[in-house]
């Protein structure tokens, strides 16, 4: 088979269709189609691929390719540059490895044997050089980046309209850098996903898990990461609530009132529905109705599900930390605690991080030591509460001159001033327990489906209704 044969075969995306001159005739019907396609036929070679590469996606470069003959042929005489050209116009330089990862890890989280065969790692996947060797990217590779980019735009959008009203304003609109920042980091929790998530079949132990993950980026890149959960765990919050106030048979199957509440094991039903990915996510997050969202939801337990939460509690001990971060200049901190995967050019992560764990005890054997945000102590680094509202506020994503106006120049971080959780509401708490004893009674009798105090009309009998599995054990 000749290169060219195999360049067509390989672009087998396009529907190996070359309009014909009757076909573009039939399509520039009401124009001057003879000077138009006169036209196109005298661009030459160059001026084509030009035209090509200045598309502004992989979908419109797909679309003028197929065009014309001319415009096929430039792009067949040229396609990996010109594949490269679009996906940084698409993308963006900072963002793309990230994306070309989540893409790759597609398929590697559901084979394990191919897993280890190739020795894939979760940070060689951004290795495109090494990568491309095992695995050559494809045209239709590009277009399937499409798909993964769909979700992490709806979010990307979302956090950022979230991060302005945390801001109370104060800024309009996130810069496109800080917006790649979120991308950057939601595309590692999806590639995080596909490898490890849902119903893979790769179970690393945690200690695996967190030296595959997070002990491969500095502390304010995970950071990063913890507030991207912080946020997807928000977006939860809605479906599961509107499940533990109002569905018979998880009120039966509650031991307590733990998904209304930031409980430890609150936050392990999200993590497993976060470990499915971030279409679901988005699909989840657009359901806005009861029985929609239980047949979305469930299996909504999984006891042998290991996903962020478990490996961010694990914490992280830096030997080279030995007191308060304010007593070592940017410098050593940055040599010391970046990898190789850090962006060494982009420091407003790192000076929002550091400002903020200034006078945090994140040296073995503090004295000062206090709970981890689930609940047990390590090291405060990364993921605590104290820094939970300053998540929200998206301070690990922002440009270094708004880090300067809107935090550090304003008054140091007092450590503890910011207290995770309020104080437990008793009128509704009791509210609460009255809801799920009335819909344990009702799943004993045999009713099953949606009861409110305010709406009785939707229960149904057990005969008719298809039981969920609520608890996988």
């Amino acid at each position: 088979m000749t290169s060219v044969q195999n360049i067509a075969e390989n672009f087998r995306c396009l529907d190996r269709i070359v309009p014909s001159q009757s076909q573009l005739n039939w399509a520039m019907q009401g124009t001057n189609s003879t000077e138009l396609v006169s036209g196109v036929r005298q661009l030459p070679l160059e001026v084509a691929q030009l035209l090509l590469a200045s598309t502004p996606d992989v979908q419109s470069l797909r679309s003028l390719a197929v065009s014309s003959p001319t415009f096929y042929k430039a792009f067949v005489g040229a396609q990996d540059l010109i594949i490269k050209a679009v996906l940084h116009n698409e993308f963006g330089p900072d963002v793309l490895p990230h994306a070309q990862a989540a893409q790759r890890s597609v398929d590697l989280g559901l084979f394990e044997n191919r897993f280890e065969e190739e020795k894939v790692t979760f940070w060689s996947l951004l290795d495109n050089k090494a990568m491309s060797r095992v695995y050559p990217w494809q045209f239709q590779d590009s277009l399937h980046l499409s798909e993964i980019r769909s979700p992490v735009e709806y979010f990307v959008q979302q956090y950022s309209v979230n991060i302005c009203k945390s801001l109370d304003f104060k800024i309009k609109s996130l810069r496109r850098k800080e917006l790649d920042r979120i991308r950057r980091t939601l595309y590692r929790i999806e590639t995080y996903c596909n490898l490890y998530g849902g119903h893979r079949r790769l179970r690393p132990s945690l200690e695996e898990l967190q030296a595959l993950s997070i002990n491969q980026l500095a502390p304010w890149e995970v950071e990063q990461m913890v507030s991207v959960q912080d946020f997807l765990f928000s977006r939860l919050a809605e479906a599961f609530t509107d499940l533990a106030r109002h569905d018979i048979e998880l009120a039966y199957r509650m031991l307590d009132l733990d998904w209304l509440v930031d409980s430890w094991l609150s936050l392990i039903y999200k993590d497993h529905q976060l470990s499915r990915g971030l279409s679901f996510l988005q699909q989840l997050d657009q359901t806005t109705s009861f029985e929609g969202r239980v047949n979305l939801l469930s299996p909504v337990r999984r006891h042998d599900a290991s996903f962020l939460c478990p490996v961010f509690a694990l914490g992280r001990w830096i030997e080279y930390i030995k007191q308060p971060l304010r007593e070592y200049s940017d410098d050593d901190l940055l040599s010391n605690l970046s990898t190789r995967y850090t962006a060494w050019d982009d420091t407003a992560p790192f000076v929002a991080w550091k400002w903020a764990h200034a006078d945090a005890p994140v040296y073995p054997g503090s004295a000062a030591a206090t709970p981890h945000l689930y609940g047990s102590p390590t090291p405060h680094l990364y993921g605590t509460p104290n820094s939970q509202k300053l998540r929200e506020k998206g301070y690990v994503f922002l440009d270094l001159d708004r880090v300067h106006s809107l935090f550090t120049d304003s008054n140091p971080c007092p450590w503890y001033a910011v207290e995770a959780y309020g104080d437990v509401d008793v009128g509704k708490w009791r509210k609460e327990m009255r809801s799920k004893k009335r819909r344990q009674e009702l799943f004993g009798k045999g009713w099953r489906g949606y009861w409110s105090e305010e709406d009785q009309s939707r229960i149904v009998w057990h005969t008719e209704y298809k039981t969920k599995e609520y608890v996988s054990e």
